[in-house]
C-alpha cells in the first residue's frame, strides 16, 4: 500500500466505520486488511498453494481476493458469505465440539487476524481505553460498569477458546499474523503457549505510522483519541496498535 492508496483507504467510509464505530457494522476493504497484515506482493506470492485461514472474515473481500491469487483461502465468522470456501459460526469452542474450527489439526499454513474486536479486548492493551471509555460513558453508574466487565470477562473466555482453535489448526512452520500487535497475550495465555514451541515476532505497521503522521496535523482526529483516553501530548496511537504480531508454530 502507498501512501496515495493509504489516504484513499483513510477517507473511505467502511474504513471509519470500522475503525471508530459499532463492531461488526463495517468492514475493512481489502487495501487496508492486506497493509494492516504485512500482505505485499512478495508475501502473497510466497502464499501460493497454502492453506489460509482468515479468523474473523467479515464480508470475506480478503478470502475471496487471496483465492484469486492461487492460494487456498478459506475464512470463518458469524456473518461470512454463504458458500465454498467459508464457515458461518462463531468460535467457541474446541474441535471436535459444535462452534469450533471445523478442521483437523495442524491443516493451515497461515491464520489470518485483522482487527478482531475478540483478540483486542482480551489480548491487548484496548481494554485498558475500553474500560476508560466505559466509565465515562456510564456516567459514575456502577451497574452500567458491572456488565462491561462481565462482557469483557466472557469475551476473554471467548478469546482463550478462538486462540486455541488457532494454534490447533497451524501447521508446524506455519505463522499466525494478527494485526494489531496482541500485547499481554504471552501474559494472559502463558500455560497454553508454553505446552508447544511458539515464537512471537512484533512487526511494524508501516500503515499505521502513516495514519498517525497525518492526525498529528489533524484536530479532529486528536479530540476524538483525546475522548479515548489517550494523552495526545505524548503519543497520538498507541504502540500496540502500530505493531502487527507474527506467531510461529516451531
Amino acid at each position: 500500500m502507498n501512501r496515495q492508496q493509504f489516504y484513499e483507504a483513510l477517507g473511505d467510509g467502511d474504513v471509519r466505520n470500522a475503525l471508530f464505530g459499532k463492531p461488526g457494522t463495517a468492514h475493512f476493504p481489502v487495501v487496508w486488511q492486506l497493509a494492516r497484515l504485512g500482505l505485499d506482493e512478495e508475501r502473497i506470492k510466497k502464499m501460493e498453494d497454502k492453506n489460509v485461514l482468515d479468523l474473523g472474515c467479515g464480508n470475506g473481500e480478503l478470502v475471496k481476493f487471496l483465492i484469486k491469487k492461487r492460494i487456498k483461502a478459506e475464512g470463518i465468522s458469524p456473518d461470512a458469505p454463504e458458500g465454498d470456501g467459508f464457515m458461518r459460526q462463531k468460535v467457541k469452542s474446541i474441535y471436535p465440539l459444535e462452534g469450533s474450527i471445523p478442521r483437523e489439526d495442524e491443516f493451515y499454513d497461515i491464520v489470518l487476524s485483522n482487527s478482531n474486536n475478540t483478540f483486542c479486548l482480551a489480548f491487548s492493551s484496548h481494554i485498558e481505553t475500553s474500560r476508560r471509555m466505559a466509565i465515562s460513558h456510564g456516567r459514575g453508574d456502577l451497574n452500567y460498569l458491572d456488565r462491561f466487565d462481565a462482557n469483557t470477562k466472557k469475551m476473554g473466555v471467548e478469546a482463550h477458546l478462538m486462540m486455541i482453535e488457532a494454534l490447533r489448526v497451524l501447521k508446524k512452520g506455519g505463522r499466525l499474523i494478527c494485526s494489531p500487535y496482541l500485547d499481554t497475550l504471552q501474559e494472559k495465555m502463558s500455560f497454553e503457549l508454553s505446552q508447544g514451541n511458539y515464537r512471537i515476532e512484533k512487526e511494524k505497521d508501516e500503515s499505521v505510522l502513516v495514519m498517525e503522521e497525518m492526525m498529528r496535523h489533524d484536530q479532529d482526529a486528536i479530540k476524538l483519541f483525546e475522548s479515548m483516553g489517550y494523552q495526545t501530548d505524548k503519543e497520538i496511537i498507541p504502540d500496540y496498535l502500530k505493531n502487527r504480531m507474527i506467531l510461529y508454530k516451531e
